[in-house]
Order: C-alpha cells, then sequence, then structure tokens
C-alpha cells in the first residue's frame, strides 16, 4: 500500500474513533453533547487539514521518522502521532474561539444551563 494511502487511512481512522464519543453522547447533557461535538469537529477539522496538504504531511512524516533513525516499519505510528500533536499545537491558540463556537453548534435549552463554578459561600 502506498505511504499516502495509509495516511489517508489513518487521518479516517482518527475520525472514525468519534463515533465512540456521539454514541456515549446521546443521553449526557450538555456539557457531553459539546464535548463529543468539539472531538469530532477537532478531528474532522485536522483530517481536512493533513489531507489538504498531504504531500507535505507525509514528506514531514517520512523526515521525522528520518530524523529519529526509525525504519519504515514506524511510519503510520509516526502519523499518527504527529497528526495529534500538530493538530493541539494549531488548536490551542484557538481554544477560547472554539469553544465559543462549539456553544454555537450545540446550543443549550434553558433547562440545561451550564453552571460555572463561582466563588465558594461560606457555611
Amino acid at each position: 500500500m502506498p505511504f499516502a494511502s495509509a495516511v489517508a487511512l489513518t487521518l479516517g481512522d482518527n475520525i472514525g474513533t468519534c463515533m465512540t464519543a456521539q454514541i456515549a453522547s446521546i443521553r449526557s447533557g450538555l456539557p457531553g453533547r459539546r464535548t463529543a461535538w468539539a472531538h469530532t469537529l477537532y478531528n474532522v477539522i485536522g483530517a481536512a487539514a493533513a489531507m489538504a496538504l498531504l504531500p507535505q504531511f507525509c514528506a514531514l512524516v517520512e523526515w521525522f521518522t528520518r530524523a529519529l533513525g526509525q525504519d519504515g516499519g514506524r511510519l503510520v505510528a509516526n502519523t499518527h502521532t504527529l497528526f495529534n500533536v500538530l493538530s493541539a499545537v494549531v488548536f490551542l491558540p484557538l481554544t477560547r474561539l472554539y469553544a465559543r463556537f462549539i456553544e454555537w453548534i450545540v446550543p443549550g435549552r434553558p433547562s440545561e444551563a451550564v453552571r460555572r463554578p463561582g466563588p465558594r459561600r461560606a457555611a
């Protein structure tokens, strides 16, 4: 199998694992549903970006694998690792914006208001 095909399968696998979170969120509250959608969209956006830059991403994985002195048997594992690390690095500065986006995508009903921790009151 060509390496680019293995990369595409690995990216699809990352998206496929989101189904577990979606199923688990079916009967959960608002925070659970938002978390599941945040996880799913995070992986879909990351995979779409990697697919748009597939030749460059494959070259990066191959370079990284050689730089570590590893053989080609580690390419798929390194693909998975680099995808997750790079996605986190890209999304980290956007955390607040992404949280607001998820709140817009998965709006809450008044009965599901998310309680935020506030100052503790003396008993």
